[in-house]
């Protein structure tokens, strides 16, 4: 997300090595918002692995 900020405000370029891509600052911000929200809310807790703090070293 912060990397689209400055694309966004001074109409810059972004790259998304993630996804292999280019993106252009108009609406950037609010694609890679929407993009988040989309793969949060597809997190189910099945797919998370958590372990139980036991102590310290």
């Amino acid at each position: 997300m912060s990397a689209a900020i400055l694309p966004e405000i001074f109409g810059g370029v972004c790259y998304d090595p993630q996804e292999d891509r280019w993106d252009y600052g108009e609406g950037l911000f609010e694609k890679f918002l929407s993009e988040v929200n989309s793969f949060e809310s597809d997190i189910k807790p099945i797919r998370w692995k958590l372990h139980e703090f036991e102590k310290w070293m």
